[in-house]
């Protein structure tokens, strides 16, 4: 689910249309974009 969600944000889209497209909430999709954020900040690699 993460990379869809990385993927479409880094194509430009709004958080809302991730959301609609995937059927997820909005609160979803920017906790898996900080998640990610958190993770790469501490020093974990980018892929998977």
């Amino acid at each position: 689910m993460f990379m869809e969600i990385y993927q479409m944000k880094k194509q430009g889209f709004k958080i809302r249309r991730i959301a609609r497209k995937l059927g997820i909430s909005r609160t979803t999709v920017y906790k898996y974009l900080e998640n990610r954020q958190k993770k790469w900040l501490s020093g974990w690699p980018l892929h998977g």
